[in-house]
């Protein structure tokens, strides 16, 4: 499992907090950006081969792609239910501009086909709920996000947030393997403990 950790810092480059991109090592399909944005700061990608998604973690932004401008609403963490995000297609330069500061997620990954750039509402980000009682958890997902049924540049619970009761367990741990061990958290308390990952139900 270590070959897909990377420690906070470790993979920060260019003015990202964490910089990962497809045919890095051990990396092939699919990729993770993400920036801490300060009040009136921007980014600005190319998205070569891959679709990216630009999904506010906090706060808000403006992302201008191809002369076209959409306005993020976003929101106060990943715990406030889902944001709204947009869509960028591959063979496209986008800023990513905050006015009052934000922390973004860019998922990305490789694609075949350009799709337009667009806007998914936060109302119209799917949410679901899984499993039941002190075991519930919800989860959101940005896979309606492009105009095809599933888009390659997809991310669910890990990136966007996963809530559970705060007496239940939260299911953001990572994808385990035999013989290893999984951290998790408890939604509410921060509270954590280690449990054999054989025993993990849910993946993120």
């Amino acid at each position: 499992m270590t070959e897909w950790f990377r420690p906070a810092g470790s993979a920060a480059r260019d003015g990202f907090d964490l910089a990962i991109s497809p045919g890095e090592p051990g990396w092939e399909h699919t990729g993770l950006y993400v920036a801490t944005i300060e009040s009136g700061g921007s980014r600005t990608i190319e998205t070569g081969d891959c679709e990216w998604i630009v999904l506010p973690l906090s706060g808000g932004a403006t992302v201008e792609a191809g002369g076209e401008t959409v306005e993020l609403e976003g929101r106060p963490d990943v715990f406030a239910g889902p944001s709204d995000l947009a869509y960028v297609p591959r063979a496209t330069t986008f800023t990513v501009t905050s006015a009052q500061g934000a922390r973004i997620a860019f998922p990305h990954a490789r694609a075949a086909a350009s799709y337009p750039f667009r806007k998914l509402d936060a109302k119209d980000v799917p949410v679901e709920l899984r499993g039941a009682g002190r075991a519930s958890s919800r989860r959101s997902t940005t896979s309606s996000c492009a105009p095809r049924p599933v888009p390659r540049a997809t991310t669910r619970s890990g990136t966007s947030g996963c809530t559970a009761p705060t007496n239940g367990r939260s299911t953001y741990w990572p994808r385990c393997g035999p013989a290893t061990w999984c951290w998790c958290r408890t939604a509410g308390t921060g509270r954590r403990w280690r449990r054999p990952a054989t025993t993990c139900t849910t993946s993120t």
